[in-house]
């Protein structure tokens, strides 16, 4: 505690933001000692500039733009780097690259960087890659910052092996020594290390090192870099586990039943960690399938991965795929409105969504609350231009899983960014509703699966009580730009959702298209304030007397094309 308050103190003395979150709150980031003990290692060289090799959301970006004259934050993920800016929307220093470095060109960031900050892949070759693209693209390259030194053995392996052909020069280690980790707290290590680049010898030996990251460059096309290789093949695939799903995403995170993480231990095994408890599985040569065994019970499962080619019924699973003017949508065969009307060959509220498109700026993202399986999604990606992205939140895992497949089997990832997460007044745990009753009025997770052949209002659940526990977040809290369209259909939480948005809105005012539960479905409204209680305040907040009267907006039209649903038009 001392050596913390001792860190404060000093981070405060230089005005260095010490209270930025840092790895007790986020693994992906680091701890505020790693944070002080860069500064303290740079403090007398301020004039340098800097590379952040995976920056993620900014939270160390914060940091080395008070240390250091440049900052270049480099990611692949456009919601992270969203964040990142808006995060860090105060700090003049900072250059945002998107950039995937295992597959483009590093030629794109300035051959002047003299430090690189180096947190992204964990695997020993990419951490490799990324150490000989970083000497042979900064061509007056002085240090190495890593992180993760001491959790991720692939790390400490390369890095170890370049001390040793002395390519780097051990200069510190920096951090904690008892580092939390995606399988727990890892005791009596080194959290980062600090090495210079010894280019005397690069020198003489430059057409052997050229060579080695020739080889990383290669490791797309020929498996060179098998675990770095597959970690890009398993990048937002979704398999089956049981009577429900998992999906890998980007940095060895998975969506299994909540956030999970993984790792690599041979080219076709992983560890998992999912559900409070670690599972090991290995997938078969091509990733089609696998098998799991649960750590402590042994208890087995088989996956395989869903198949995007499938365009018929699927009985065992209860969906159908159906093939239509806009693309292929997967649906539970027991969705008792929407499927109702795939199942006569219509598109669901498709003469609302077009005559949404004449306020729908091509040239603008959007975001989307409550996304269903992406019926409204797919539809309006064909309204925006390549470059923008609609953000969409679903948080029934369920309907999730429905919303990614139907995301990728139309090949428009590039596209559409999904997040299994609701959005709410508030960040933190909630739940579903236990009861469907805006439909069936059966209990919600048995509609799912025993008792699928019954009706359910799959898009009709809203937040309540006893059912599905999830995550949420709140519209500020996305670091979302340059939003020109916002959607809103979360059954009776709108008030609640908007009332903690009121940055972004003013920030981008976004033509905003709601269901208007409030005041044309009361039953659902009154259910989110009967389970939320202490939300009074934000219950009763009103967004189209705060566009008009506080953002100027020019008109709002209420029940838009015959529904209960408002339109706000600045």
């Amino acid at each position: 505690m001392e050596i913390n308050e001792n860190i404060t103190l000093k981070f405060n003395n230089d005005n260095l933001l010490p209270n930025s979150v840092n790895i007790e709150d986020d693994i992906w980031t680091c701890s505020s000692k790693m944070r002080y003990d860069i500064y303290y290692f740079f403090k007398d060289k301020p004039h340098l500039k800097i590379a952040e090799i995976g920056s993620h959301k900014g939270y160390s970006t914060k940091i080395l733009s008070k240390i250091f004259s440049k900052v270049y934050a480099v990611d692949n993920n456009n919601e992270f780097t969203n964040f990142n800016k808006n995060f860090n929307k105060e700090s003049t220093n900072i250059d945002y690259i998107m950039l995937d470095i295992y597959k483009d060109s590093w030629q794109t960031l300035p051959d002047d960087i003299e430090v690189s900050f180096i947190d992204a892949d964990h695997t020993y070759n990419g951490c490799k890659s990324d150490i000989f693209n970083s000497i042979k693209q900064f061509k007056k390259l002085k240090y190495i910052i890593f992180d993760d030194y001491g959790v991720w053995s692939g790390v400490k392996q390369i890095i170890n092996e370049l001390i040793d052909k002395k390519i780097l020069i051990f200069e510190k280690f920096i951090g904690i020594n008892d580092v939390p980790g995606p399988y727990g707290i890892v005791k009596n290590t080194n959290e980062g290390i600090i090495c210079s680049v010894n280019h005397s010898i690069i020198n003489n030996n430059e057409n052997e090192n050229e060579n080695e990251n020739e080889n990383e460059n290669e490791n797309n096309n020929n498996n060179n870099n098998p675990l770095l290789y597959n970690q890009i093949i398993l990048t937002n695939k979704t398999y089956t586990w049981e009577n429900s799903s998992i999906t890998f995403l980007h940095d060895f995170q998975m969506n299994a039943f909540g956030k999970g993480y993984y790792q690599f231990i041979n080219k076709h095994t992983i560890i998992a960690l999912f559900g409070n408890r670690q599972h090991t599985i290995h997938f078969n040569d091509d990733y089609t399938s696998f098998d799991s065994i649960r750590k402590d019970d042994s208890h087995h499962v088989n996956g395989s991965l869903v198949n995007n080619s499938t365009y018929n019924n699927d009985d065992n699973r209860n969906i159908t795929t159906y093939n239509t003017k806009y693309g292929l949508v997967t649906l539970y065969n027991n969705d008792c409105y929407i499927a109702r009307e795939f199942k006569k060959n219509k598109y669901w509220d498709e003469d609302t969504l077009l005559k949404l498109q004449d306020y729908i700026n091509p040239n603008r993202n959007i975001l989307e609350i409550g996304g269903h399986c992406g019926t409204s999604t797919i539809v309006y990606s064909s309204f925006l231009n390549d470059n923008q992205k609609i953000f969409v939140y679903e948080p029934q895992h369920n309907i999730y899983n429905l919303l990614v497949k139907n995301i990728n089997q139309n090949n428009l990832q590039h596209k559409i960014i999904p997040n299994n997460l609701g959005v709410f007044c508030y960040e933190g745990i909630a739940q579903m509703n236990q009861i469907d009753i805006d439909g069936g009025n059966g209990v919600v997770l048995k509609r799912f699966n025993e008792e699928k052949h019954l009706d359910c209002n799959f898009g009709g659940i809203g937040l309540g009580d006893g059912g599905e526990e999830i995550n949420l977040i709140t519209i500020d809290k996305m670091g979302l730009e340059d939003i020109g369209f916002i959607h809103c259909d979360a059954q009776g939480a709108e008030n609640f959702i908007f009332s903690k948005g009121l940055e972004t809105i003013k920030k981008n005012r976004p033509v905003i298209y709601y269901e208007d539960n409030e005041n044309y479905g009361l039953y659902l409204y009154s259910n989110v304030c009967k389970t939320y209680p202490n939300y009074v305040e934000e219950s009763k907040f009103n967004i189209v007397k705060y566009c008009i009267e506080q953002l100027n907006y020019s008109k709002f039209i209420t029940r838009f094309n015959g529904g209960i649903d408002t339109l706000l038009i600045p």
